[in-house]
């Protein structure tokens, strides 16, 4: 229900140059690196983003609460808005709720204002204060992106020992262990993000080993095993210095 807005050919003009010029490029995940030219992935360091990851202490809910799905991200097309927001409706889960942690920005897209509007146990939330109180809300975090070079969100969740399903378009997936770590689907699959849902809606066993499961692996990045690339990043950045400077 909306179009296309392309961007400007000089704009696209300097991005490119920039690249050239380059003498490295950062990306924070195999996906994003491969959406550059071979002549430019050379150039390329990989460096994960791991964001606001501090872990928290699952709050126990009381018993009969509604089960509530968690989603956060500010670019609803990006995210794959339209395809969670199809799959809940199909779904229809009983004493469930869907909160989608973005802005006022769906309301210009037709389609997505349409879903959200005929499902009142969908809430859109403009500002939380505190996000470690959102994520201790949720029984399940889904980060549905069609395109996402990293998505920090879906490791805050699960820091926050939050179950959570994510797509291999998102690049934090890459440092899962899929079925272990996460539920981790196709994009763009209603379908996909119907049975994971329906998955951990109906398996408390599957919410606690998946949340358990997740919360060490990102623990375990935090602790340092994500330090490597940076580091790696960083001395290639000082080789190619150390060259420029003897050339010149």
């Amino acid at each position: 229900g909306t179009t296309f807005k392309k961007n400007s050919d000089w704009f696209v003009k300097r991005q490119v140059e920039e690249y050239d010029r380059a003498d490295l490029i950062l990306s924070p995940s195999n996906y994003s690196r491969s959406s550059f030219p071979e002549h430019l992935r050379r150039k390329i360091v990989l460096v994960p983003l791991l964001g606001r990851s501090k872990a928290s202490p699952r709050i126990h809910k009381p018993k009969g609460s509604p089960f509530v799905v968690g989603v956060v991200g500010g670019e609803p097309l990006r995210k794959g808005y339209l395809y969670l927001l199809q799959a809940w409706k199909e779904l229809a889960l009983p004493n469930a709720q869907l909160k989608i942690r973005s802005g006022p920005v769906y309301k210009r897209l037709p389609a997505l204002a349409k879903l959200v509007a005929e499902q009142p146990s969908v809430a859109i939330i403009d500002y939380i204060p505190d996000i470690s109180a959102f994520y201790a809300e949720c029984d399940v975090f889904i980060l549905p992106s069609v395109d996402d070079g990293f998505g920090m969100a879906l490791f805050e969740a699960m820091a926050n020992g939050v179950p959570s399903i994510t797509t291999h378009n998102t690049g934090a997936s890459e440092l899962l262990t899929p079925g272990r770590d996460a539920v981790i689907i196709d994009a763009f699959s209603t379908q996909q993000i119907k049975d994971s849902l329906l998955m951990l809606y109906e398996s408390e066993e599957a919410r606690i080993r998946f949340g358990a499961n997740g919360q060490a692996t990102v623990k375990g990045l935090m602790d340092g095993e994500i330090a490597r690339p940076y580091e790696n990043g960083i001395e290639q950045l000082l080789e190619a210095q150390a060259s420029l400077v003897k050339t010149a």
